[in-house]
């Protein structure tokens, strides 16, 4: 056999191979979302068994593999190219305009080792120093290192195109992330994916997680310097998102009108202090001790209960709800969703029943019977204005609309014409009243409930929520996509007997009285 040997000319070797990119991977600086690790504590020997690098951190979506990884300082930094698949040759073409100008890694934690999975070119980082430096420079055989002289090796820092840090602010859009995950076309989610990834690590679910304040907030994030770049709402490192998301999932509530607590909660868990028994101060000489009591004041744990629920949207209508102000609309109808399911369970959630919801007020005290009587009912509302009567302004009545209505036709009294409500008044018997549909005629519940409702306490636990798309449910076939939400959620009756609750049984009229006499 006859063997040719070949020489394949160096124009031909130059454009035939990839081209090299350098990044920077990590620092040692505090990230978006509040972690600070040190690059020492990164293993990647498994991964340079398999260095693939992603686009978006989509495991089906590989556009490149890593060429080295080291350290370098205080910086974690890799070479890598691209592959020849149309995603990769479009990553590269927006690469080369500085369209897109970042990474990201895909990290597990192992006690003190962080283990490097992969890391994926970003349109916006969870790090704000991970970002795409240049081209990597030649390298020389014998050291691997440029043949540039060391200031060009410096020059390494300095971006091509301009850094992610310096773009438009991005808000956090909740119809993009359900969108991507029902697979439509079309959709620009890498900054979306970017944050589930590192809420699925902090909170150890593999699902889809969407931030809590994306989701029960008025705004998705916040930016508090122009040009700073964007605040990945992170709820443990920023305690303004705490009033953020509290005002807005309150604002949403009957009970948070009229004056409940809403207390978001990173943990898994809650303490509240509770007095067990009152403080009964009294007068002593100077110096002397003071008597013992038997009050204390307890510890009462919170921990989650899980609100989840499903609902269809049709695809057309998905397609259209990454539309910023749409996608707020979407977000605003699951917020009041969840509101409305915290407030009926607030108010009479049965754990007797069902142990997987809270209890609520009507099964945390007594009932004080019937309030058909205007006798009744002032005695029912003054049994709560004297609990605290310093604050006794701030009692509030929850009711039903028809309880309302049928004080209208009820007088104040024998020989006294007045009703004992005005008909449209949003009082009862001169206490503020907020009306709800949670309230029902069932006898064996309550119609009205008066309370010093800012002794409610009502718990979002966690920085995240669970907003997962299933595109091939049983809704695909009618052009629909089937979702499901959940939220970690749990309510507390600090002070029982900062409430009291009644039944408001059907009162004829006077002239419905005189009626049936008659007959």
């Amino acid at each position: 056999m006859k063997r040719y040997n070949a020489t394949i000319p160096a124009s031909v070797k130059a454009a035939s191979e990839p081209k090299t990119y350098s990044a920077v991977l990590w620092t040692n600086e505090r990230d978006r979302m509040g972690d600070q690790f040190d690059v020492e504590s990164f293993d990647t020997a498994n991964f340079e068994r398999n260095p693939v690098v992603l686009r978006d951190h989509r495991h089906d979506q590989p556009i490149g593999r890593a060429t080295r990884v080291w350290t370098e300082g205080e910086t974690l930094r890799a070479d890598f190219i691209l592959a020849s698949t149309e995603k990769a040759r479009e990553t590269a073409e927006l690469i080369a305009e500085g369209v897109l100008s970042a990474v990201s890694i895909g990290f597990s934690v192992l006690g003190k080792t962080l283990e490097l999975l992969e890391f994926s070119v970003v349109s916006i980082p969870a790090h704000q120093d991970a970002l795409i430096i240049q081209r990597a420079l030649p390298q020389t055989e014998e050291d691997g290192m440029s043949e540039q002289p060391q200031t060009a090796r410096e020059g390494l820092k300095k971006v091509s195109s301009p850094p992610a840090t310096k773009s438009e602010p991005r808000a956090y859009n909740l119809g993009a992330a359900m969108a991507a995950q029902a697979g439509l076309d079309g959709i620009d989610a890498g900054f979306e994916r970017e944050i589930s990834q590192e809420l699925q690590r902090k909170t150890g679910r593999t699902e889809f997680q969407v931030p809590l304040a994306a989701l029960m907030s008025t705004k998705a994030h916040e930016t508090t310097t122009p040009g700073a770049g964007v605040e990945l709402t992170d709820e443990s490192q920023r305690a303004e998102l705490y009033a953020e998301i509290g005002n807005a999932i309150r604002a949403s509530m009957v009970t948070g009108a009229a004056g409940a607590r809403v207390i978001v909660e990173p943990e898994e868990t809650a303490s509240v202090p509770v007095m067990t028994d009152g403080l009964t101060p009294a007068w002593q000489a100077k110096d002397a001790d003071a008597a013992d009591t038997s009050a204390v004041f307890d510890a009462k744990n919170v921990v989650p209960k899980y609100l989840g629920g499903s609902f269809v949207i049709k695809r057309s209508a998905l397609q259209y709800s990454s539309h910023p102000q749409i996608s707020e609309i979407l977000q605003n109808d699951l917020r009041r969703a969840v509101a409305h399911e915290l407030d009926r369970v607030a108010l009479v959630g049965d754990a007797t029943t069902n142990v997987l919801e809270p209890a609520g007020i009507t099964h945390e005290i007594s009932t004080s019977g019937n309030i058909d009587t205007v006798d009744s009912t002032l005695a029912f509302l003054r049994g709560v204005q004297e609990y605290d009567e310093a604050r006794a302004s701030e009692v509030r009545v929850i009711t039903r609309q028809a309880v309302l209505d049928r004080w209208t036709q009820q007088p104040l009294g024998t020989g006294v014409d007045a009703p004992a409500h005005v008909l449209g008044s949003r009082e009862f018997f001169g206490v503020p009243a907020l009306t709800t549909k949670a309230l029902t005629a069932d006898a064996n519940r309550a119609e009205t409930i008066a309370g010093l409702f800012s002794e409610l306490m009502i718990f979002m636990f966690g920085p995240s929520a669970s907003v997962v798309m299933n595109p091939w449910g049983s809704e695909f076939l009618s052009g629909g996509v089937q979702g499901r939400i959940l939220v970690d959620a749990n309510v507390l009756i600090r002070a029982p007997g900062a409430f009291a609750w009644g039944l408001a049984p059907v009162v004829q009229t006077p002239a419905a009285q005189a009626a049936g006499g008659k007959k």
